[in-house]
């Protein structure tokens, strides 16, 4: 696989197929080539993607506007049909969700259809605050509204405004943002488990 981009092994295979592990956009584009698969085929109508800034897509309908037609094996992403006019592609082309950053999570069903999945920073966040992942979930739902990952990414773009960064500074943003997310939910912790 590395000879198509992708620095996988079966490890990394594992934690893709157990949600545990986000596929960034850029490495689904050689699954076409290692797959030996059409995009319609890695990208089948009812397929949701979530992309970060909490922008979704639906598998035939938006994926299809920016990637090219559909249904030609052959078909390969066109990336100057990623400034497409829709959310999507704006989160794509947006320097917070830039295609280097983006996150994005495979989930079978209507859009906003992905609480089973894990994200990687609830997995972090859970780890760093010596609790479940479902703890982790659950107070973010009550303080935020949203997930980890999604207050992360709407902090740094409300940050950033209209700026470009670096890939390193937005990095160290978003690293930044979160444990500033860590410090609000780490006495919220120990209150619950000072009730119990």
């Amino acid at each position: 696989m590395s000879l198509r981009g992708l620095d996988w092994n079966r490890d990394t295979v594992k934690n893709i197929e157990d949600g545990t592990r986000e596929v960034p956009i850029a490495e689904f584009f050689p699954l076409v080539y290692v797959l030996h698969e059409s995009l319609e085929e890695l990208f089948p109508a009812d397929l949701v993607l979530e992309l970060a800034g909490g922008h979704q897509a639906q598998g035939e309908t938006q994926l299809g506007e920016m990637l090219g037609p559909r249904g030609d094996a052959t078909v390969t992403p066109d990336p100057l049909r990623l400034g497409a006019g829709l959310p999507v592609a704006r989160a794509l082309t947006d320097p917070v969700g830039s295609s280097d950053s983006i996150e994005v999570v495979l989930t079978k069903g209507p859009p906003g259809n992905a609480e089973g999945v894990t994200k990687l920073a609830d997995q972090k966040a859970a780890a760093s605050l010596e609790t479940t992942v479902a703890e982790v979930r659950k107070l973010a739902q009550r303080t935020w509204g949203r997930d980890v990952t999604a207050e992360r990414d709407a902090r740094v773009a409300q940050r950033l405004g209209d700026k470009h960064v670096s890939r390193r500074s937005l990095q160290a943003l978003r690293g930044h943002v979160t444990r500033e997310l860590l410090d609000e939910l780490r006495p919220k912790i120990r209150r619950r488990r000072s009730k119990k």
